[in-house]
């Protein structure tokens, strides 16, 4: 399928309403289909995974606009629900937009894989886990700002197993590069970077059968950790790693312009930021293996990034700064500006790169 910019009028505004995605379709109001007053979100559905369905998926995207209410339910043994988040325009590259709502629902022994890896990561940095974070939001997060920051620091400082053991593992793992920097860091840690790195990896191939926002984050700084030493210059296993992180952003929509969904304002902004996150990502993989990026430029149509997307959600409330050091608190400008610039390189490099295959 081949994506061209357009731009038909929106029928939506930017009222955020919670998906009624547990509705029973006996309900009379789960019956309607969202009017032009609601957005509904694509994330924090627990246990509920969104999967973006184009024209070649299991169902027909203009089959399914022709029904008169959102599919909410269907047969006992089937736990999926679709949800129209665009409704397209007469235009025929201009389509209508549906994800499935999926139920997770993982055999007992990759459930307690992924329990026991996230045990063991956070057994491996008791009681620096805090401390890492910090690190983490002062060193890495300027260059490559892919997290939601005041997202993951709530969520962090609540329940924190609520978040991917891939991600607390690839954050952790990252920021332990600079313990040493850290005056307060009271000697050396007792683990080695590639312990959380391995952990995190072995939870997030179990974690991808219902890939979204978080562990495509994973997949993205896994990618950025010290590969095992091999005769090349690049590692192979960058390049198949880059892949499986294309992949995971294309089956949750991160490849289509959300900007005229009834989604909420910060989810578009984030799923803008991950798209050209993983764009740069495969653009440099592409240049570092001499390989053809997987992603080519007719093949998304998501629209060009901008330092308000890199500004949503940076701002650390009040309640939750002890997380991070005083001078993380806010956006880093010049940073936010450089990321900017390095996805305009990554751009040319493409076009260059285009020209030669």
């Amino acid at each position: 399928m081949a994506f061209t910019g357009h731009t038909p009028p929106s029928p939506y505004t930017a009222n955020h309403v919670d998906g009624r995605y547990g509705q029973d379709a006996s309900d009379p109001s789960a019956a309607i289909r969202p009017d032009d007053t609601e957005t509904w979100s694509l994330e924090d559905k627990e246990n509920r995974t969104a999967h973006s369905m184009g024209p070649a998926a299991e169902q027909d995207t203009h089959l399914l606009a022709s029904f008169r209410s959102d599919i909410l339910s269907g047969p006992a043994d089937i736990d999926a629900e679709f949800v129209q988040v665009y409704e397209g325009s007469q235009y025929p590259w201009d389509p209508p937009v549906h994800f499935c709502i999926l139920q997770d629902e993982f055999a007992a022994h990759d459930d307690e894989a992924k329990a026991a890896a996230s045990r063991s990561i956070e057994d491996l940095v008791e009681p620096h886990g805090p401390l890492l974070v910090k690190l983490y939001f002062r060193h890495v997060h300027p260059v490559f700002p892919i997290l939601s920051k005041a997202r993951f620091l709530t969520q962090y400082s609540g329940d924190k197993t609520k978040l991917p053991a891939s991600l607390r593992g690839a954050v952790y793992a990252l920021a332990s590069v600079f313990w040493e920097s850290e005056p307060s860091s009271h000697g050396p840690f007792s683990f080695q970077q590639h312990e959380l790195a391995d952990l995190a990896a072995d939870s997030l191939q179990r974690e991808l059968d219902s890939p979204n926002l978080a562990k495509l984050q994973a997949s993205l700084l896994l990618l950025h950790m010290m590969p095992n030493r091999v005769d090349s210059i690049a590692h192979p296993k960058t390049w198949t790693s880059t892949a499986q992180a294309v992949a995971s952003a294309q089956m949750i929509g991160l490849h289509q312009d959300a900007e005229k969904w009834n989604i909420p304002k910060c989810e578009k902004r984030l799923r803008r930021k991950l798209w050209w996150a993983t764009y740069v990502t495969d653009t440099w993989s592409a240049i570092c293996h001499g390989n053809p990026p997987h992603i080519y430029p007719v093949s998304f149509n998501t629209s060009n990034i901008t330092m308000e997307d890199l500004r949503n959600d940076e701002t650390v409330p009040q309640e939750l700064r002890q997380l991070v050091d005083p001078s993380c608190v806010g956006i880093d400008l010049a940073a936010g500006a450089r990321f900017l610039e390095l996805v305009k390189l990554s751009q040319a490099l493409h076009e260059l790169i285009d020209c030669t295959m």
